[in-house]
């Protein structure tokens, strides 16, 4: 059993010939995300296929808030997110694959290759968490990976960053270009402040303390260990807005399901 989850916001139809070849497919379970402006169009192209099951949210919902809202429905067996279309090539090429996570094969030369794999040691070093080797906009899982993340109540963010320890990865090449997602701004912001404040607070009370205190090995011992701190902290939350900005928002709430096509059907 595959599960497939392909959250909607806009723009349906970019998806509707991987989702006519999928109906084919036994072997998967899809559940559909769209808003409320898209849905009838959708339950009657697909309602009436066994394995497929639209699922209707609120207007203006996110598709990480609709990734989040459909966890609760997945089985055991495989999982795959499918943020943007692929053909049945590259779908054949993921599941093809006995690796316990695939991705999208990111566009790199020599050079960036080299930077992506320093930022991945930065990363893993401050803040414990990497990226996929591949990009998200596609991510497929093994069912021991589908169990666990099943359990989290944030798959939208366990889908994006790379949490886990010795998981064997791959990657397809895929067509479509990369999905991006919203950078929490707010968050951010409230990162810049907290440099700003830091490196300047060190900078007043270094300069204080040279001008107007007398010198002496532990007074500078202890301007020495503010100014390191300060760095130090200012240095992680840089970090930590360059991950956020690579990565996007890290919560996203549940999108307010409003029916799906079986209780559509009943009403």
């Amino acid at each position: 059993m595959v599960n497939i989850i392909i959250p909607i916001s806009n723009n349906a139809k970019q998806f509707e010939e991987i989702m006519k070849r999928l109906t084919h497919f036994e072997s998967v379970r899809v559940h559909v995300g769209v808003c409320e402006s898209e849905y009838k169009e959708m339950k009657n192209n697909f309602s009436e296929n066994e394995n497929f099951q639209i699922h209707c949210f609120a207007n203006g919902s996110h598709i990480e808030e609709m990734i989040n809202s459909l966890q609760m429905y997945l089985e055991i067996g495989n999982t795959m997110i499918m943020r943007k279309p692929i053909s049945m090539d590259e779908f054949n090429k993921f599941i093809s694959q006995r690796k316990e996570v695939v991705t999208c094969s990111r566009k790199m030369g020599k050079v960036k290759t080299f930077f992506f794999n320093l930022w991945q040691k930065i990363l893993k070093l401050f803040l414990g968490v990497k990226l996929y080797e591949g990009d998200p906009s596609v991510i497929y899982m093994n069912e021991d990976i589908t169990a666990v993340l099943s359990q989290s109540n944030n798959l939208s963010f366990s889908s994006r960053a790379d949490r886990w320890k010795g998981i064997s990865q791959g990657v397809v090449e895929t067509i479509a270009q990369p999905t991006k997602t919203p950078v929490d701004t707010k968050k951010n912001f409230y990162y810049i402040l907290s440099i700003v404040i830091s490196l300047a607070l060190a900078s007043v009370v270094t300069t204080v303390v040279c001008i107007f205190a007398k010198m002496s090995i532990i007074i500078g011992l202890l301007v020495a260990c503010l100014d390191i701190i300060a760095v130090a902290v200012s240095v992680i939350l840089g970090v930590m807005i360059a991950f956020n900005n690579t990565v996007g928002k890290k919560h996203f709430s549940h999108a307010i399901e409003i029916q799906t096509e079986q209780n559509a059907d009943n009403e």
